[in-house]
């Protein structure tokens, strides 16, 4: 008895079918920057903070993610999720529903500790409330958000939104270093 990955299965099969490039064989980009947040701008209900932008057909390796203590406490708690470029509204599908504010973090923990080379994409690196698992390996950013068609040639970005009012520590700004790493097709 064996158990075959997707990509070995996809090879076996009769007639062989071809993987995805952008899980076999595809060139690996990364998105890296920093962000220095202030006090103020991240310590309500619903502040934001945008990392980047990212194409639909995206497959994301890693969302790794390295950050100072942001509230010295345990007040903070924040989602990492996708949402519409350039907008204020969460990746909605045609009833305007929100899809997936918290698509790779929901209530996470990771502000309130300094944190480095946290691996936010499968599992919670200690930071609690990674939303996807293992299972969604090879999955792009548009079936991440949860739709059910490629929007085509469309950009979305990868945002933190915070979910509790935070008695920030007043030391800020706080650093938030990130590296995002994906394939497309």
């Amino acid at each position: 008895m064996s158990s075959n990955s997707s990509l070995i299965a996809n090879n076996v099969l009769n007639p062989a079918t071809m993987n995805s490039v952008a899980v076999s064989g595809g060139r690996m980009r990364m998105m890296t920057g920093t962000v220095a947040v202030a006090d103020s701008e991240f310590d309500a209900n619903t502040d934001i903070i945008r990392l980047c932008k990212i194409p639909s057909n995206a497959v994301i390796h890693n969302i790794i993610i390295s950050c100072e203590d942001m509230d010295d406490g345990a007040h903070s708690l924040s989602d990492l999720g996708i949402w519409e470029s350039g907008d204020s509204t969460f990746v909605s599908q045609a009833t305007g529903t929100v899809v997936l504010i918290d698509a790779y973090l929901d209530n996470s923990t990771i502000f309130q500790a300094a944190v480095a080379q946290v691996d936010c994409r499968y599992v919670d690196g200690g930071v609690n409330g990674a939303s996807l698992g293992n299972t969604t390996a090879g999955a792009t950013v548009w079936e991440n958000a949860g739709l059910t068609t490629d929007p085509g040639a469309k950009m979305y970005e990868l945002v933190f939104s915070q979910k509790a009012a935070v008695s920030a520590d007043g030391t800020g700004p706080f650093d938030i270093a990130f590296q995002v790493i994906y394939t497309v097709d």
